[in-house]
C-alpha cells in the first residue's frame, strides 16, 4: 500500500498530473500554504498580508508577499495567472516545481524557487 504524507496530499481534480502543479487556486482560501520543500512548510493567514508586488523581466517573474514580519518570495516563469489569483486572495498553496518537470509546463506557471525570510518593521518618521 502506498503511503502518502497528509501535508502534501492533493485533492484537486485538475487535468494536469500533480507533479506539474506548482500552485492551486481556491476562492475560499483563508490562508496560503507555502511549501519551500517537503520538510519545510508555512501557513500564512491572508488577514496578515500587508503588501504584494509582481516584477517581470527577461522572461523571469517574481512575486513578493509581505505577511506581518515575513517576506515570501516566489520566482519562476509565467506567474501572471498566479499573481492575478493573489490579487483576489484565492491561492491555496504554492510550491516549487521539481526541475525535471520544468520543461513540461509549456506556457503554464512554473515556480522555480520559494523563500521565506524574516523582515524588520520599518518605522517612517516624517520630517518637518
Amino acid at each position: 500500500m502506498e503511503q502518502t504524507n497528509r501535508l502534501t496530499r492533493r485533492s484537486d481534480a485538475s487535468d494536469r498530473p500533480d507533479d506539474l502543479n506548482c500552485w492551486k487556486p481556491d476562492e475560499r482560501a483563508h490562508c496560503l500554504r507555502v511549501e519551500c520543500s517537503s520538510d519545510k512548510q508555512f501557513l500564512f493567514p491572508y488577514g496578515y498580508l500587508e503588501q504584494a508586488n509582481f516584477v517581470s523581466a527577461d522572461g523571469e517573474d517574481s512575486i513578493e508577499l509581505i505577511f506581518k514580519g515575513r517576506k515570501v518570495s516566489v520566482q519562476g516563469r509565467y506567474l501572471e495567472e498566479v499573481w492575478l489569483a493573489f490579487q483576489n486572495l484565492s491561492v491555496a498553496w504554492v510550491r516549487p516545481l521539481p526541475p525535471k518537470f520544468a520543461l513540461l509546463t509549456k506556457g503554464h506557471a512554473c515556480i522555480k524557487a520559494i523563500s521565506v525570510e524574516a523582515v524588520q518593521a520599518v518605522d517612517v518618521v516624517a520630517e518637518d
